[in-house]
């Protein structure tokens, strides 16, 4: 896995919110295994402190999740836990795929081997009306 951390309108990115960002990174491959790249962007304008997570992971899949706060460090948690949140409905929905694959047959009560309910013996009663 591949991890890239970029940063807009600041010159160079402190080693400990490098760092920091990694960490976070590096835990996503917690929730999905098949991430190649990871690319972090963060951008300062005054008081707005923006993060952009960017991943790229197999199956030509793409997820990217964006947030604003006024702590650099408050606005990495929040993409990262967007970004848990999306990586975990991608492999619910790759794990649902392949289970829509497999041909599972249900029969429906009161069959038997698509018989009806009067030709297997399970005939109900029938009401009497006065």
């Amino acid at each position: 896995m591949n991890i890239s951390i970029h940063a807009r309108h600041m010159p160079v990115v402190p080693d400990e919110l490098r760092e920091y960002a990694e960490e976070k990174a590096n835990r996503l491959e917690r929730y999905f295994d098949r991430i190649k790249k990871i690319e972090v962007i963060l951008n300062v304008e005054q008081e707005r402190h923006m993060a952009e997570m960017v991943i790229s992971a197999t199956r030509g899949a793409t997820l990217v999740a964006h947030t604003v706060e006024g702590d650099i460090h408050a606005a990495i948690d929040l993409v990262t836990d967007k970004m848990e949140r999306q990586l975990t409905k991608l492999k619910e929905k790759l794990r649902g795929r392949r289970a829509r694959g497999a041909s599972v047959r249900k029969e429906k009560p009161g069959r038997t081997n698509g018989q009806s309910p009067a030709a297997a013996g399970t005939e109900e009663p029938e009401e009497d009306w006065l």
